[in-house]
Parts: structure tokens; C-alpha cells; sequence
């Protein structure tokens, strides 16, 4: 489905991980750095792409089960100190083979160019989220970030896409009203997401959808390459 340049709302919310940065690449090599630390044996990027979307620590989990799905819940202690291992790896590779897809760039700065409100929400830990946009060279097209971590509950729980809230909050440090946006990304979070917020979605075809076509959880638009919004 296309989208003509007339069409584009004011303010855009823009996914990270699969939707303007494929970062598999050192996100595997986290996950590997990981597993070899606990005697296991490496996952490699096919796999790890398929997990990745709900945060760090699902990232984790699904290594640690080797499935997108794991059977029975592992032991909290382990998975801890897993996370802490993964955490310390990908600080160490953040950015270092991450590259933006064919598109984001011209995206970028076609908002730029038409002054529109664009903010970053995704469902990766903030300390790794700055660092991983500086070192792309985008960090200045973004008025607003809202990581996977920026948003507690009442009862302390991290709140993340899909849930509205989450979406929301960029739409606050924006300062834009909810009618005016869209939400683009590549997986079910992000569209399911702009549903329970409202707003409309589009997915792109080439990102990290967990091994599910992203055409099944019905986006308003698809698109193959973010330059064909423009």
C-alpha cells in the first residue's frame, strides 16, 4: 500500500531496532558474548534477529531457551546474571556493526526538511538507545526518545509497547496532540501499539517481526523502504 507525501501526519513515531537500524549484528554478538560466558553455544544472528522486539531481557530469556517461546519459566537468579553479562557485552559492541537501512537516512532528512515532530520509541534499554543513536549520526533528527525503560507503572513494572501508554509518552515531550500522529515500525509491538493508542501504523517488510508477517497484524500501510512515505 502506498502512501503519498501529502498524506504524511505532522508528527511521525519511529521504531529503532529493525525499522531505521538493523543492529543484529552486535545484538548477536552480545547474545554470543553471553552464552560463551555460561559454557553454552553461540545462537548466531539468524536466530537472534528472531528474538529480538520486546527488550533486553525477552532478548535474553530467548537465548537462554533457545526458542522464541520458552517452555517453562527459567530460574529468576540465572537469568539475572545472564542479563548482566549480555549487558556488559553490548555495551562494549553497541554501534560497532549496527548500520541504518537503505532509506532511514533520506527519511530522516526529508523530516527535517518538512519540519515535521519525530521521536524514537522503542522497547531497548535507554543506555543503550543514546549511544546507538549518536554513533549513527541521527540522534539530532529525533525532538523526543522514549525507550524500554523510560516508563514505570505504579507498581514500579516497566511499561512498553504495545501498550499505549508508552507511545503516549513521546506524543507528551513532543508536545504534539494524538491525532497528528503515526507510528512506524516493523513488528507487532509497534503496531498493535498504535491501535491501542489509535493513531494510525506503518510497517515495513524488512525488519525484525519474530518470524510473523508483519501483514498479519494489520498496519494501515506497508511499505518495502521508508523513502516510499515520501
Amino acid at each position: 500500500m502506498s502512501v503519498t507525501r501529502t498524506a504524511l501526519p505532522e508528527t511521525l513515531l519511529l521504531d529503532l531496532d529493525g525499522t531505521l537500524v538493523d543492529s543484529a549484528p552486535d545484538l548477536a554478538a552480545a547474545v554470543d558474548a553471553m552464552l560463551a560466558e555460561l559454557g553454552r553455544a553461540p545462537a548466531g544472528v539468524e536466530k537472534t534477529r528472531l528474538w529480538v522486539g520486546n527488550g533486553a531481557r525477552k532478548l535474553v530469556e530467548r537465548a537462554l531457551a533457545d526458542a522464541f517461546d520458552p517452555a517453562t519459566p527459567g530460574d529468576k537468579g540465572f537469568a539475572d546474571h545472564a542479563e548482566s553479562l549480555f549487558y556488559r557485552a553490548y555495551h562494549a559492541c553497541n554501534g560497532h556493526h549496527s548500520q541504518l537501512y537503505t532509506g532511514a537516512m533520506p527519511f530522516l532528512e526529508a523530516g527535517r526538511a518538512r519540519e515535521s515532530r519525530l521521536a524514537i520509541v522503542t522497547n531497548k534499554p535507554a543506555e543503550f538507545t543514546e549511544p546507538l543513536l549518536e554513533r549513527l549520526g541521527i540522534a539530532r533528527y529525533f525532538g523526543a526518545t522514549v525507550s524500554g525503560d523510560s516508563l514505570l507503572g505504579d507498581n514500579g513494572t516497566v511499561i512498553r509497547k504495545p501498550d499505549p501508554a508508552h507511545l503516549q509518552l513521546a506524543l507528551d515531550r513532543l508536545g504534539a496532540p494524538t491525532d497528528s500522529a503515526w507510528m512506524i515500525g516493523d513488528s507487532g509491538s509497534d503496531i498493535l501499539g498504535a491501535r491501542n493508542l489509535g493513531i494510525p501504523s506503518v510497517a515495513v517488510t524488512y525488519g525484525y517481526s519474530q518470524g510473523t508477517p508483519v501483514a498479519d497484524y494489520g498496519p494501515d500501510w506497508i511499505v518495502n523502504d521508508l523513502t516510499e512515505l515520501l
